[in-house]
């Protein structure tokens, strides 16, 4: 009995200490003011927000060809064009409205040449096309990814999430059109990447 009793009094002499020490330690700890820079939950946050800069927030992939809108978050252009000519056409993030004409704007579809073909692997490479009024577009490097696949798997159609809708590429006829708008039907043709066309996805190829 006397043995137990020693021992018990022994660890409440252990935690007496250790007590202690944490309570010597306590004032150090709370005078420390450390700066925001140092802070693990600031440094967490702000690479979380500079990881979300990064991101469409439409196809949750980094923007291709990005445009800022008026409340300067950064989309896709295709992902920001199917905003724009959506109903009410707002930010997804923070539902600020898209001004009408906006994504016509010089400033927002100019590009270069450079700024196209820098995407491209090699000129052997194949490229999907889509007819556009006095004209052939390019599919963007993404899509054409995509449809090259499923072309090269010999499928006979391919659904593709293009501009916020499902669209249908019907390699047998070679024409898209969106699953839920059938009437209106594009060419589509499969070409050398530098064949000639008008741009890629709606936006003008210019030279520098």
């Amino acid at each position: 009995m006397g043995g137990i009793m020693t021992r018990a009094r022994k660890r409440a002499g252990n935690n007496r200490i250790q007590d202690d020490a944490k309570a010597a330690k306590l004032p150090q700890l709370l005078a420390t003011d450390p700066s925001p820079d140092s802070s693990p939950i600031e440094s967490k946050s702000s690479s979380l927000n500079r990881s979300s800069s990064l991101i469409c927030s439409v196809c949750l992939d980094p923007p291709v060809h990005p445009v800022d809108l008026p409340c300067r978050h950064t989309f896709c252009y295709l992902c920001a064009k199917g905003l724009y000519e959506s109903d009410t056409p707002i930010c997804s993030l923070c539902r600020a409205p898209i001004p009408r004409g906006y994504l016509k704007q010089a400033d927002q579809i100019r590009r270069s040449r450079s700024d196209f073909e820098g995407c491209v692997s090699g000129v052997n490479s194949w490229q999907w096309f889509y007819e556009g009024r006095n004209g052939w577009w390019k599919f963007e490097q993404r899509h054409n990814q995509e449809i090259e696949a499923s072309f090269g798997n010999q499928d006979e159609q391919l659904e593709a999430l293009i501009c916020g809708h499902l669209y249908i590429v019907d390699f047998k006829n070679m024409v898209q059109y969106r699953k839920d708008h059938m009437g209106r039907r594009r060419k589509i043709k499969r070409d050398v990447v530098l064949a000639r066309c008008k741009g890629v996805a709606g936006l003008v190829v210019r030279d520098s």
